[in-house]
């Protein structure tokens, strides 16, 4: 007689969790939404949207995503928290961050998952954004901002500026 895997029925846990954070973009959510939907393996994957406070309907899409899991803030606490709120929620071992302008291929999520199963000491991996042509998207602007590079000052010039001394209470 060969055991059972899951006795008890238990769904096993999913394979990558999505973090998708949005704030008052409904339309764009809808559309990473439904790319996520298509992905290969969906029934491996976790969804979780973090609504950073929307007045625009977008925490309403749940009807629309039933198996999206929705955590709705009262009002805008930026993008880290909300990330670090979705992470908390996360069921999988590996977890994929988005932003809710993004639409993921098919096997997206599944791919980084296997390319860190097969690198056993990377600890992150980042997929190549790209625009609507095919063309990788720009990520951060131009370096230096402003174009011109700012000398640096010597650190003991600069330190009694920049550190905060503070001193516990006896």
């Amino acid at each position: 007689m060969t055991p059972q895997q899951n006795p008890e029925g238990e769904k096993p846990p999913p394979r990558v969790t999505v973090v998708v954070v949005s704030r008052n973009r409904a339309a764009l959510l809808r559309r990473c939404l439904e790319s996520l939907e298509k992905s290969q393996g969906r029934q491996t994957l976790q969804i979780v949207v973090v609504d950073n406070g929307s007045s625009d309907g977008s925490a309403q899409l749940d009807a629309d995503f039933p198996q999206t899991q929705f955590i709705r803030l009262p009002k805008n606490f930026g993008l880290t928290k909300a990330m670090n709120l979705g992470w908390r929620a996360a069921d999988a071992e590996y977890v994929f961050f988005l932003h809710d302008d993004t639409e993921v291929e098919p096997g997206a999520a599944i791919r980084l998952a296997e390319t860190l199963d097969a690198n056993p000491n990377a600890s992150a991996a980042c997929p190549l954004l790209v625009d609507d042509a095919g063309q990788p998207a720009p990520q951060l602007g131009a370096l230096p901002p402003g174009g011109e590079w700012l000398e640096a000052e010597p650190w003991a010039a600069s330190r009694n500026r920049s550190c905060i001394h503070a001193a516990r209470p006896s």
